[in-house]
């Protein structure tokens, strides 16, 4: 049943400069080391916020505080734009920007230092060396430990790094690559709408300003791959060649292509959704079947009909269907009931389940580990959740719960690891659901899902957004990653 009441949702597409094409999770890269060492490895560092007022552009601007599980509440600053904050699990920081537009970093045990002033947006994902960002003109800056902001270019759309090189596109859709340590430009191509790099040693792909796509070896001339109108977000590459999603007749079609663009083959048509594991594709259509392949053979198996989403394992497909149900299913298609209503899932770093129902029961596989959850999320299995008596309780490794704050009421915002796990504001999970937009043309179904995965029902690449501000009627999103 579709939800017959409306909201205010902005859809700012913020600047492509800080959509990192390949910027992988750090934690997520470590190699070596067990489950339970890397878990420990994450701080347990929560950062919690409360909105006091809002700028003329009606932002909003409050207090910042952080908490560990051995330290009192310690707050950072005042006059801190609200989703205009940062953790960086490397260091332990924070970098957040203020209602002045001023960038500041914070670390436990020192003052706030000041880096920039003017500043539109920030990151520090592309490396743990620099941090880069953006003023008014569109300007990008880039700023080491020395804290002197060094200006590299005007009309940055996009951008990412890979050692020292820094590859970025400008408004006229020219692709730079400038060395940070030896400050050498180099122009490499003109007409990119698009780019994601590769590997380390530069290689990277492509879309024009007619969306076709092209793979560019380093010091070796591009080669076309498809002349098709192709959705950059959905690139990925294989062995031997790419997986993508074109339009063709008004759908999304998924293709595989060969490195030189000779051979391509179509691996499904009208598909919502799909994921690369291994040589295995798995995918959802548009009516709801869930289907997988892999990646040599020509045809594909059917797993399961009326699918909602899906998840994926090392060894395991999950799925919740339209009625909520969470299943477990074979590469056969043999299925298995997991649970009933389920809201929320999470697979752990030992391929075990979390999951929320709608009753606000949490639980790890079979066992319930908590009741009134308002919501939760889990880091390299450190699970972090809020209840609905304003409790903040953590489990270090899914092990005993300890309370790290008893009164959430006093704040607007909390959030572990970047994930915002309580607040006071509209979210994704109160508009988790399937929605109806009425237009002057035709009408829009669209699923809201609690990440903020909006997936269209007439076809289209699913667009995930976060919050970057919320009212307690709307919410101010983008489509790029924490920054």
């Amino acid at each position: 049943m579709l939800k017959n009441y409306t909201f205010r949702l902005m859809f700012v597409l913020v600047a492509a400069l800080f959509l990192s094409s390949c910027s992988e999770d750090k934690w997520d890269a470590k190699k070596g080391g067990t489950n339970k060492e890397i878990a420990k490895e994450v701080q347990q560092t929560f950062f919690l916020y409360k909105e006091t007022g809002q700028t003329e552009d009606q932002t909003g601007i409050g207090d910042l505080y952080v908490k560990t599980l051995t330290s009192d509440i310690d707050k950072i600053s005042s006059n801190v734009m609200n989703g205009q904050y940062v953790h960086n699990r490397d260091d332990d920081s924070v970098l957040f920007l203020t209602g002045d537009h001023e960038l500041y970093e914070y670390k436990k045990g020192a003052d706030k230092e000041k880096i920039a002033s003017d500043v539109l947006h920030f990151s520090s994902q592309y490396s743990n060396k620099y941090i880069f960002y953006t003023n008014n003109d569109e300007d990008l800056y880039i700023v080491d430990a020395g804290r002197e902001p060094e200006k590299i270019a005007s009309s940055v759309h996009m951008m990412d790094m890979i050692g020292a090189d820094l590859y970025y596109t400008q408004e006229v859709g020219v692709l730079n690559r400038y060395n940070v340590e030896t400050r050498k430009e180099t122009e490499l191509a003109s007409n990119i709408s698009f780019f994601k790099l590769l590997n380390e040693d530069g290689d990277y792909v492509y879309t024009n300003d007619d969306s076709m796509l092209f793979y560019k070896v380093a010091d070796k001339d591009a080669v076309k791959i498809s002349g098709k109108v192709v959705d950059s977000n959905t690139i990925r590459q294989i062995k031997d060649g790419f997986i993508y999603w074109a339009w063709e007749d008004e759908k999304q079609v998924v293709y595989q292509t060969s490195t030189d663009g000779a051979e391509t083959s179509k691996i499904a048509a009208d598909v919502l959704s799909y994921d690369l594991v291994g040589d295995q594709i798995i995918y959802i259509t548009s009516d709801d079947n869930l289907f997988m392949k892999q990646i040599e053979d020509s045809s594909s198996t059917k797993l399961a009909s009326e699918v909602l989403e899906f998840f994926v394992s090392e060894d395991s497909v999950y799925y919740t269907d339209l009625e909520g149900n969470l299943y477990a299913v074979t590469k056969k298609g043999e299925k298995t009931k997991q649970a009933s209503n389920v809201e929320s899932v999470r697979i752990t770093a030992d391929n075990e389940l979390v999951y929320k129902n709608e009753s606000g029961e949490l639980f790890l596989n079979d066992t319930k580990l908590a009741t009134d959850i308002v919501d939760f999320t889990l880091v390299h299995n450190n699970l972090a959740y809020a209840t609905k008596t304003n409790k903040l309780y953590f489990m270090a490794d899914l092990n005993e719960a300890v309370v790290v704050e008893d009164d959430l009421s006093k704040y607007s915002v909390v959030s572990y690891q970047n994930d915002v796990i309580f607040s006071k504001y509209l979210s994704f999970s109160d508009l988790n659901g399937d929605w109806k937009s009425v237009g002057e043309e035709r009408n829009e179904y669209v699923h809201v899902s609690d990440d903020g995965t909006f997936s269209f029902k007439q076809g289209g690449a699913p667009i995930n957004f976060e919050v970057e501000y919320a009212g307690h009627n709307y919410m101010d999103v983008n489509s790029g990653k924490s920054y």
